[in-house]
């Protein structure tokens, strides 16, 4: 097995100075002299924790009242400002235009930079609250996606009287999504695959369903899913890459491809939803049915856990002490264990992938190959650092573990992959609009990532496994 923890000596020069930039960014973030503050009486605050030098409460507009990094040319008159906000409100209103807005954004990695455009419509009628979405995006490299949902949304149908913030709602989505996918890299099945026999596979795939949640209480939701799933899955017809038909040709899931059936119970305890911390778990028991070939039917149990932590004050406008939410901490855990009765397995396009970003676009082993490892169950633990530096650029520093398995006994601490890595986060209001970083660790060099991700420690409910729909 390769080295862990190594820096390859062919360690590119455009990630070294990336690492190097990002570096002198957090010290010098960390280490400047404290900015202005708004004046507040003596005293005011003390004894709530540490705080930052100049931390910002939040994003702030730029603008000569803002506390914290201000953008270049900020103070170099009204008119530069006025022009400043001008271009930066004119491009974010091309991306969160209501009802249409464009979208520039990649399917699964390794798939290219697209663009398209997406329709959000409201069309309330008491007591619901009604939202049709409709999504349409296309790479440069003939990758696409469509997908269409309705949600509906509710006051709890709970029995008993909950003292429920407004977010908690009986919440259910119809939906119905077409991806075209014509070359993934596939490096075979199990922990320990041999990248020198890298094969290429096309998929197109595409499912209809419905799920519903419904809280328990102001802490907990239960919720559901049914959908039915149809894969076409196969080989690709090209003089430079090898197809996965003729390197692996007894892959589960080549050859005849049935319908699936997919039931899922799951549920989602969210706690608190504001800062010094906030947790957000989705834990659901799934079963898919091959109704075709009798096959391919398996049973699945996940626990996909997001912890967000806020160690950082920063003051208010009327001097309270705040948590400072432009400061903390996401630990992630995901553990995928799937289960097949004799003479059926688990279809290889449905099995979690550690490696890079998966097809969900989420991140595992960042130091490594996109999908290099493959398999019926897997664990994975991240840590992530994340500090907004200014409105619309921040960075951030992670480290992972995980493996994947053949067998759900295999599920433990030996034997895990690691990586490590900086970035550089670009936002736009609340979210992460771009990411890049460099991930090292795996002993074959660097892993650069350019691209919009999921793992932002503000949207959580992500890694919702291989049939997952793509809405935020």
């Amino acid at each position: 097995m390769p080295t862990r923890f190594r820096i390859s000596k062919f360690f590119s020069a455009p990630a070294a100075v990336l690492c190097i930039s990002v570096i002198v960014f957090l010290t010098q973030s960390a280490f400047a002299a404290p900015q202005a503050a708004p004046p507040c009486p003596p005293g005011a605050g003390v004894g709530h924790g540490p705080q930052p030098p100049g931390a910002p409460s939040g994003p702030q507009p730029p603008g000569p009242t803002a506390v914290g990094p201000q953008p270049p040319g900020s103070s170099s008159g009204p008119s530069q400002t006025s022009t400043g906000k001008k271009i930066f409100g004119d491009v974010e209103k091309l991306f969160t235009a209501k009802p249409v807005h464009l979208i520039v954004q990649g399917i699964v990695p390794g798939g290219g930079t697209g663009g398209g455009a997406r329709l959000d419509k409201d069309f309330d009628r008491d007591p619901w609250h009604r939202k049709v979405a409709l999504t349409g995006l296309g790479t440069i490299r003939g990758f696409s996606m469509a997908e269409l949902q309705l949600r509906f949304a509710h006051d709890p149908f709970t029995p008993w009287s909950l003292p429920l913030d407004v977010q908690d709602s009986f919440v259910t989505h119809i939906y119905a999504r077409s991806r075209n996918l014509p070359r993934m890299p596939f490096y075979g099945i199990g922990p320990d695959p041999n990248l020198a026999n890298e094969a290429f596979f096309s998929e197109r795939d595409t499912l209809l369903g419905i799920d519903a949640t419904d809280p328990l209480a102001g802490w907990i939701a239960v919720g559901g899913r049914v959908e039915t799933l149809w894969h076409d899955a196969g080989g690709v017809s090209s003089p430079a890459a090898q197809s996965i038909t003729a390197l692996y040709p007894t892959t589960p899931g080549l050859g005849p491809q049935p319908n699936l059936l997919h039931y899922e119970l799951s549920l989602h305890p969210h706690l608190p939803a504001q800062p010094p911390f906030n947790i957000d778990y989705l834990i659901s028991y799934g079963f898919y049915q091959d109704h075709d070939t009798g096959r391919f039917s398996f049973r699945r149990l996940t626990f996909n856990l997001y912890n967000n932590f806020y160690p950082f004050h920063t003051l208010a406008p009327d001097c309270r002490k705040i948590r400072n939410k432009d400061i903390f901490f996401t630990l992630h855990g995901l553990i995928v264990a799937s289960d097949a009765s004799a003479g059926h397995a688990v279809p290889f396009y449905l099995q979690p992938t550690l490696g890079g970003t998966d097809a969900n676009n989420d991140p595992t082993l960042r130091g490594f190959k996109d999908f290099q490892f493959r398999g019926p169950n897997a664990i994975l633990m991240q840590v992530e650092y994340n500090h907004r530096l200014w409105k619309y650029l921040g960075a951030f520093a992670f480290y992972d573990a995980g493996k994947v398995t053949l067998s759900k006994g295999d599920l433990n601490f030996a034997n895990l992959r690691q990586s490590y890595g900086l970035g550089v986060s670009f936002w736009m209001n609340d979210l992460v609009l771009f990411k890049i970083y460099v991930g090292l660790g795996s002993g074959a060099g660097a892993h650069p990532y350019f691209g919009i991700p999921n793992f932002t420690g503000e949207t959580l409910l992500t890694g919702r496994g291989p049939s997952a729909t793509p809405w935020n």
